[in-house]
């Protein structure tokens, strides 16, 4: 007739890290009791655990277990927040990063207008004293031929 207990103290080394745990195991007349038909180890304390008990410990074993994985669960989302911070204030630089190039931009592009301002007004000025020293020329050159042909 086999029987639920829980080991409270086991002699045999490989039970001796397992106390607590429920086994089924059938006693013996000499204080010895087999688990499953596998091993033999001596009760030295034990306990009789019926349904209920067995309930509490698997329950117990969930409650721990579920402890274990809202543990788990907040250091991952935590992680997770970080890396989120991290990701948006990588985002914000770059942002304003590419803000402050815009501006730089713009300020060359309005750099580039005074400079092609500043081109077309000193071709307007190349252009008109090229004019002038042409009307010069046609003013000056009948003086020219006449300078010419006195010194001749």
């Amino acid at each position: 007739m086999t029987k639920k207990v829980r080991i409270k103290k086991a002699s045999l080394s490989g039970y001796a890290d397992r106390v607590g745990e429920i086994f089924e195991v059938e006693p013996f007349a000499d204080g010895y009791a087999s688990m499953d038909g596998k091993y033999c180890f001596e009760v030295d304390d034990c306990e009789d655990v019926n349904d209920i008990d067995e309930l509490l410990e698997i329950t117990a074993n969930l409650t721990r277990r579920v402890f274990d994985l809202e543990r788990e669960n907040k250091k991952m989302r935590e992680g997770i927040r970080q890396e989120l911070c991290t990701i948006s204030d990588l985002f914000h630089k770059h942002n304003a990063r590419t803000d402050e190039l815009a501006a730089s931009l713009d300020e060359v592009y309005l750099r580039l207008g005074h400079v092609e301002t500043d081109i077309d007004e000193t071709d307007e000025v190349t252009e008109m004293l090229i004019k002038d020293i042409a009307l010069l020329e046609e003013r000056t050159r009948g003086l020219w031929l006449i300078q010419r042909a006195e010194k001749e």
